[in-house]
């Protein structure tokens, strides 16, 4: 029987090349995982904004306030979906809100390596005015042009 490794000299290159190839697919599926957990942080801050803005609006309109403020409402419901409140606009006498949070994604490599973002933001778009909800005394909805677009723009975003 003939011996081929005396005669090709690279015993052992196979076991070289697969660790290397299990070291590159272990990378990759940290990254991947990377990923994913950012891509969760960035839905629970969406999730988080939504909360808040609509907990700021529901604190805004004097039928339906507990009495504290918007501010106090929006920051309790973003820290309850574990977000903080960065930026809060309260208008049109309190029937409008915008509302951004942040929430600081878990990382299994790239905070480590100094890579990728710190912190994962969202932005709640305007709340629809409570006019744009109101009825007329003909029982049709009694509205402005600015609360159709709100409401429009409110239900685009929604879908995506």
């Amino acid at each position: 029987m003939l011996d081929l490794d005396h005669v090709t000299g690279e015993s052992g290159s196979i076991s070289v090349t697969m660790f290397g190839c299990i070291a590159l697919v272990v990378v990759l599926c940290l990254f991947a995982c990377d990923l994913g957990l950012f891509l969760a942080a960035r839905n629970r801050a969406q999730n988080a904004a939504d909360a808040a803005a609509l907990a700021a609006v529901t604190e805004s309109f004097p039928l339906f306030s507990s009495g504290g403020t918007a501010r106090e409402a929006a920051d309790e419901l973003a820290r309850l979906n574990g977000a903080a409140v960065e930026r809060l606009v309260v208008s049109g006498g309190g029937e409008r809100v915008q509302v951004t949070v942040s929430v600081r994604p878990q990382s299994l490599v790239l905070a480590r390596l100094g890579i990728g973002k710190r912190k994962a933001t969202a932005s709640a778009p305007n709340a629809p005015g409570v006019s744009a909800m109101s009825v007329g005394s003909n029982g049709r909805p009694r509205h402005s042009r600015s609360d159709v677009a709100t409401v429009s723009r409110a239900s685009d975003s929604d879908r995506l």
